[in-house]
């Protein structure tokens, strides 16, 4: 039993052109644990934020909130339509800072820095910056914008703060469909992101810099549709990563030193096709297929045997007590393979051991939302 999330705070406005909104977290997650590490706070806030809406068609939103990104990321825990996250977007999209990263397996690229099996800090989807967007409403169409400026960094860095320039793009547009209201409000979206920015490991006596770039293009469809009188969800999301993708601690293990293919060249990709059916307004069945390819292509000082190719489907039912009190249950059916070898035969049994045994997930969670 577990209390994964368990987050208070308060929203609402100074006068009719500023806003305000403060969450904080006080469950045992990555928010207040040191990746892979021990406890780091009692209490971490996870957004702190004003809005000004003095301009027409710019507002201005100031502090620490959600980056612009992947559909996915964007979903508030009340909404979320699963227990967990696609591996793509909890891998690869979901960042952790190190101090040093460890060379992957038979690659040539050695350590960055000192090796460490914790990281520092995690990003939780947010940052602290700066941020210009608005909505345009078209006849049917909800056209929308963000560009935000932010710091690239873990989000309770104060001390010797690495400061590198992250730019976040957004852009959308929704066509209304009949029925539903605020979040759950009916419509066809289609989207595209993008992120660009560097990174370093602190304990580089090279202080090499390494870009950072993610990207993806989605659409999104809730509605009743195709006549079977019930309401529907699909939903779909292509996604690319270059450079400063996160593998995993070496050889797999608990304690190994955290490892990331830093240089460009290194990228993955991950797609999902998400269906979910809502049986009246209590049930709701759905089923997501996901893949990440990860270091599907490889820096030249890295071993392409480290390629992977990780699958997973999850059947879910979800019961809606009231629209804020629900329970979901997820079944995640999980593979990973190695479709390359390596130049050094001996590892390529090991890691077949390792990808092997990637076992299925069960997961049970009441969530509850209240104000």
């Amino acid at each position: 039993l577990h209390v994964k999330r368990a987050r208070f705070g308060w929203r609402g406005r100074f006068n009719e052109n500023i806003d305000y909104f403060t969450l904080f977290e006080i469950a045992n997650n990555a928010l207040t644990y040191e990746p892979f590490g021990d406890r780091a706070m009692a209490i971490a806030p996870s957004d702190l934020s004003l809005t000004f809406k003095h301009i027409d068609g710019a507002k201005i939103r100031a502090g620490l909130f959600k980056n612009p990104g992947s559909e996915e990321s964007f979903q508030g825990i009340p909404n979320f339509d699963y227990i967990e996250f696609t591996d793509f977007q909890n891998r690869v999209n979901l960042e952790r800072f190190a101090t040093g990263s460890a060379n992957l397996a038979a690659s040539s690229q050695g350590p960055i820095g000192i090796p460490t099996n914790e990281g520092y800090g995690f990003s939780a989807f947010r940052d602290w910056g700066v941020q210009v967007f608005d909505s345009f409403k078209n006849d049917k169409w909800d056209l929308s914008y963000a560009v935000k400026l932010g710091r690239g960094e873990y989000l309770y860095e104060t001390d010797d703060v690495d400061f590198h320039p992250e730019l976040y793009l957004y852009a959308s547009a929704e066509y209304d469909l009949p029925g539903g209201k605020k979040a759950k409000k009916h419509g066809m979206k289609f989207y595209a992101w993008h992120q660009d920015g560097e990174r370093s490991f602190e304990s580089d006596p090279n202080e090499e810099k390494f870009d950072r770039i993610r990207q993806g293009v989605g659409f999104k469809v809730l509605g009743k549709l195709f006549d079977l009188g019930l309401k529907q969800r699909i939903q779909a999301e292509y996604m690319h990563a270059e450079g400063m993708i996160f593998t995993a601690p070496v050889a797999n293990v608990v304690g190994g030193n955290l490892q990331y293919a830093a240089d460009k060249g290194n990228k993955a990709r991950g797609y999902y096709f998400d269906f979910g059916l809502y049986l009246d307004k209590n049930w709701e069945i759905a089923y997501r297929y996901d893949r990440n390819d990860l270091l599907y292509d490889t820096a030249s000082n890295l071993d392409p045997g480290n390629e992977r190719e990780i699958t997973g489907h999850t059947y879910a039912v979800t019961y809606h007590f009231n629209p804020k009190l629900k329970m979901s249950f997820n079944y995640i059916n999980r593979e990973s393979k190695r479709p390359t070898s390596y130049a050094n035969t001996n590892i390529n049994p090991v890691v077949d051991n390792i990808v092997s045994n990637l076992d299925d997930r069960y997961a049970l969670q009441l969530t509850w939302f209240f104000n």
